[in-house]
């Protein structure tokens, strides 16, 4: 894929003003089809239907992001260390394919590197660009994942529309430490879609398609804990939500099951890696190199967590999530005001949707550290707020002021978006220029030196997580 789309890479390098027109053309049509079923309500012809449809929208979604951010899977500085230890674990799995016997992945679970050999399978190569491929890939399924729970809750427009924030920040990034592949992407792609297919589940007319889709989402939220321990409070948060909603909501004949299907879903992978670990013998290994390798890093923390949340605005002090924070705080806090006068039906759904913010805020302050890209759990958890304060807001204004469907519609974009939009036009993006460089010097001096000495089927020992030379 990367020798049909590098020249395509290398003649929007040439000229900035055609990356942002690439970048623009896609982002107009993201909005079209956000707006598309308040368009459209009851559509008469195909293109609408096609226009208002799902698989389109998500389908748009992973394109725009990678249109966006396709020049950063390139930059070659690499300070995060994270990234480099997944994909060289992922090297290995190729041709070594268990995990901690094979592979040692101190505190990250086996999922952050297996998922990386999508890498190849969709014709990229396994290295920086192909991580920072299939981590985009992650980020844009956990935001398809927070628009499809919050669409099958509130109005679907407005759903819609709320994911835009994450996808300008995601998309436009250039701070290294968004860019770059971690271990909190698989997470949130698999919590994304297990949330989004768990609501959908829930609310699905077809007992087919109630089964199914939540038999996935306890199968994705189960495997979190070998992906990353951080994110077990809020993959939890949300499987207890599933259950609670799937009690409630589901036909009393078919709640049982569809519990069953949910709970048992998440039992699977704990199941899968118990079998696997006796099977190969490696019970010790996982001990040592998982549990032991975790407990020592919850517990050599560099502030309390507490502490870390008074420090909220130094960790988030990083100029493209402190847009997005301005942003979604702004587009909050005013829709609040007329959301709060149908208290009664908004209480509910807005203590849910706070609920799971707090969650990820919990997974961003539990290790006790000060690391950015830990804030990346907080982005797609917004979704489901903004939507959820979009459709009271709507509704209340309607009723109450007469005000004109398309006003409260058009207040969540402007707000939640005036912020990102106006840092990214300040900012710009310095990578898209760059990339014949990068190309030209992409196998540093390590690698120069190494090429001639290696062969097909040899491994390679490095002593020390951050080697330099």
């Amino acid at each position: 894929m990367l020798e049909v789309l590098g020249p395509f890479f290398g003649w929007l390098a040439r000229d900035p003003s055609r990356y942002w027109c690439v970048v623009g053309g896609f982002l107009s049509f993201m909005v079209l089809l956000a707006v598309a079923p308040s368009l459209w309500p009851q559509p008469t012809r195909r293109w609408q239907h096609i226009l208002r449809s799902r698989a389109l929208f998500a389908g748009a979604v992973l394109l725009t992001l990678c249109a966006m951010r396709w020049p950063t899977w390139f930059a070659t500085r690499q300070p995060n260390p994270d990234e480099p230890h997944m994909i060289a674990g992922a090297i290995t799995l190729r041709e070594y394919p268990v995990f901690w016997r094979d592979v040692d992945g101190t505190t990250h679970g086996p999922l952050n590197d297996y998922v990386l050999l999508l890498a190849p399978f969709l014709g990229w190569p396994l290295d920086v660009s192909g991580g920072r491929f299939v981590g985009t890939l992650l980020l844009g399924s956990g935001l398809i994942g927070a628009w499809l729970a919050a669409q099958a809750f509130f109005n679907s427009t407005i759903a819609r529309l709320a994911l835009l924030p994450g996808l300008v920040l995601w998309g436009g990034t250039t701070f290294f430490d968004f860019f770059q592949y971690s271990s909190e992407m698989a997470s949130i792609g698999f919590i994304g879609l297990g949330g989004g297919l768990g609501a959908t589940g829930v609310v699905s007319p077809s007992p087919r398609c109630r089964k199914m889709a939540l038999l996935i989402a306890g199968l994705l939220l189960g495997a979190i804990p070998y992906a990353k321990l951080q994110g077990v409070p809020l993959a939890a948060g949300i499987g207890i939500l599933m259950v609670l909603l799937a009690w409630c909501r589901v036909p009393a004949g078919e709640r049982s099951l569809s519990i069953t299907l949910l709970v048992g879903g998440a039992l699977i992978p704990s199941l899968i890696v118990a079998v696997g670990l006796t099977g190969f013998g490696l019970w010790s290994n996982f001990r040592e190199a998982y549990v032991r390798s975790n407990m020592i890093y919850a517990s050599d923390k560099h502030y309390p967590s507490l502490t870390v949340l008074s420090r909220w605005f130094t960790l988030t002090d990083v100029p493209d999530f402190a847009a997005f924070q301005q942003g979604v705080l702004l587009a909050g806090s005013v829709l609040l005001l007329p959301a709060l006068l149908l208290f009664r039906q908004f209480i509910t759904p807005f203590l849910i949707t706070s609920g799971i913010v707090m969650l990820a805020i919990i997974c961003v302050i539990t290790p006790g550290r000060q690391y950015p890209h830990y804030l990346h759990f907080l982005v797609a958890t917004t979704v489901p707020l903004l939507a959820c304060l979009g459709h009271f807001a709507h509704l209340s204004l309607v009723r109450f002021y007469r005000a004109p469907g398309w006003v409260p519609i058009a207040l969540l974009p402007l707000l939640a978006l005036a912020a990102p939009i106006r840092y990214r036009i300040q900012d710009g993006q310095p990578f898209a220029r760059r990339f014949p460089e990068f190309r030209a010097n992409w196998t540093g001096p390590v690698g120069q030196r190494l090429l001639p000495e290696i062969h097909p089927g040899d491994r390679l020992a490095v002593w020390g997580w951050q080697p330099s030379y």
